[in-house]
C-alpha cells in the first residue's frame, strides 16, 4: 500500500549531515586569533526571504558601519604638561584616559631639566622689553613636540591635550611650528587651565605682563579653522582673602586678567581661559593636583582636571564627542 515516489524523486536511503563533535562545536576560546581567511574581513549579513525590508536595512547598515569602522584612522592624543612639570606627572591622567575613554594618550617626554631652557630668554633683550616669541624662548618644548609626533603612527590623527602653559606651547607649535604634513594630521585641541588673553591693555598688569609679551603675540595668531579649538577651565576658586587658596588666586587672577575677585581654577580665571573660536567648558575643580619641584612633584589631595570625578566633562571631547 506504499505511495509510489514521483518521477525524478531520489531513491534509497535518506542521507542525514553528521553532527560536529563536541570539540567542533565548541566556540573559540576568547582571545584566540581568528582563522587567517577570516582577519581583516568586513562580515556581510545574511538576509532571509519574508523579513521585509526593515529586516535589509538594519543588515546593510550594519554592513556599512563595519566598512566605516575597518576605515578608521588610528589616533592618539598627545600630552603637553604645565610649567616646571614633566611627562611623569600625566602618567596616571593617560592611564586614566586610556584604560575609561579608549584613549590613546601619550605625554610629550619632557623632563624637568628641560625648563632650564627658559634661562636665556632671561637675559635677552626681547624679554626686558616684552616681546618674547615661542620659537626662541621655547624652542626646547616645541622641539618634544616633535619628537613625540615622530615616535608616533605616522598616519595617525593627533589630538593635542595641553595643560596650563602647554597651552600656549600648543597653540604656537600648530599655527608656526610643525611642518604643513604634521598640521594636516592634527584635528584637535584641548586645553585644561590655559591662559589664552594676556592682560588688559592701558592697565599695570599689562605693563608688569609676566609672560613678557608671549600671550600678546600668541593673541594675535587666528586659531586655523582645520582645527577644532576646546577650552576646559575650573570654577571651584573665587579670589580673596578669606584663606591661603583664595589669596593665592587673588594675585593670579590680578595678574592675568585684572580682576582679582574673578572666579577660576585658583591659578587661571575665566577670563583668561575664553579662546576666541573655541568651545569653553567650565568645570568644578581647581588648576592641578601636584606642585613640581625639581626632586619630583608633590602630589596634594586637590579635585583636579584630571579626577575621576571631572574627567567625564571633557574627556569625551578628545575624541571629538
Amino acid at each position: 500500500g506504499a505511495t509510489p515516489a514521483p518521477a525524478g524523486a531520489p531513491t534509497g536511503p535518506r542521507r542525514t549531515c553528521p553532527r560536529p563533535s563536541a570539540a567542533a562545536a565548541s566556540p573559540r576560546p576568547r582571545g584566540s586569533a581568528a582563522p587567517r581567511a577570516a582577519r581583516g574581513r568586513i562580515p556581510v549579513p545574511s538576509i532571509r526571504r519574508g523579513r521585509g525590508a526593515a529586516t535589509m536595512l538594519r543588515a546593510w547598515l550594519a554592513l556599512a558601519l563595519a566598512g566605516c569602522g575597518a576605515a578608521l584612522r588610528p589616533a592618539v592624543t598627545l600630552v603637553c604638561p604645565a610649567q616646571l612639570a614633566s611627562s611623569e606627572d600625566y602618567v596616571e591622567l593617560a592611564e586614566s584616559l586610556s584604560t575609561s575613554y579608549g584613549i590613546n594618550a601619550v605625554p610629550i617626554p619632557l623632563r624637568k631639566l628641560d625648563w632650564a631652557g627658559l634661562a636665556p630668554s632671561f637675559f635677552s633683550t626681547a624679554y626686558w622689553k616684552g616681546e618674547l616669541r615661542p620659537s626662541g624662548a621655547l624652542a626646547w618644548y616645541l622641539s618634544r613636540i616633535d619628537e613625540a609626533v615622530e615616535a608616533a603612527d605616522p598616519d595617525a590623527e593627533i589630538t593635542i591635550l595641553a595643560h596650563s602653559i602647554g597651552g600656549w606651547v600648543a597653540r604656537a607649535y600648530i599655527s608656526e611650528w610643525c611642518t604643513d604634513a604634521t598640521r594636516s594630521r592634527i584635528k584637535r585641541l584641548v586645553t585644561l587651565g590655559t591662559p589664552h588673553n594676556p592682560p588688559p591693555v592701558d592697565t599695570v598688569w599689562s605693563s608688569l605682563d609676566q609672560t613678557r609679551g608671549l600671550l600678546s603675540y600668541l593673541a594675535s595668531l587666528p586659531p586655523l579653522p582645520s582645527v577644532d579649538y576646546v577650552s576646559v577651565i575650573g570654577r571651584a576658586v573665587e579670589g580673596g582673602v578669606n584663606g591661603l587658596q583664595p589669596l593665592l588666586a587673588l594675585t593670579s587672577y590680578a595678574a592675568l586678567c585684572g580682576d582679582a575677585r574673578a572666579v577660576g581654577d585658583g591659578i587661571v580665571p575665566l577670563e583668561a581661559a575664553a579662546l576666541e573660536g573655541a568651545r569653553m567648558v567650565e568645570v568644578e575643580c581647581k588648576h592641578a593636583d601636584f606642585i613640581p619641584t625639581l626632586a619630583g612633584s608633590l602630589r596634594v589631595p586637590l579635585v583636579w582636571y584630571g579626577s575621576d570625578e571631572v574627567l567625564p566633562e571633557w574627556a569625551p571631547l578628545l575624541a571629538g564627542k
